[in-house]
């Protein structure tokens, strides 16, 4: 029997939208941390990790300097 919940169309959306608030946080305040992005999106902060790994990988952001001091780069594209 095939399985009808598989097919992920709403969690991609979900996973857009939030990718792209997580994108839209690290704009606005370069030097945010995942705790307070967990705190905006009313997320969990291993949630937050996670996506921001997905967002890393694509390319669309990284980090220049040490986890404490450092800031977030938001690639344009």
């Amino acid at each position: 029997m095939p399985n009808l919940n598989y097919g992920g169309t709403q969690d991609d959306t979900v996973n857009d939208i939030v990718k792209n608030e997580i994108m839209s946080l690290m704009k606005n305040n370069p030097r945010i941390t995942i705790t307070d992005i967990a705190k905006a999106l009313n997320i969990s902060r291993p949630t937050a990790t996670r996506k921001i790994k997905e967002v890393k990988i694509d390319n669309y952001i990284y980090r220049i300097g040490s986890d404490k001091k450092g800031s977030w780069i938001v690639n344009e594209r």
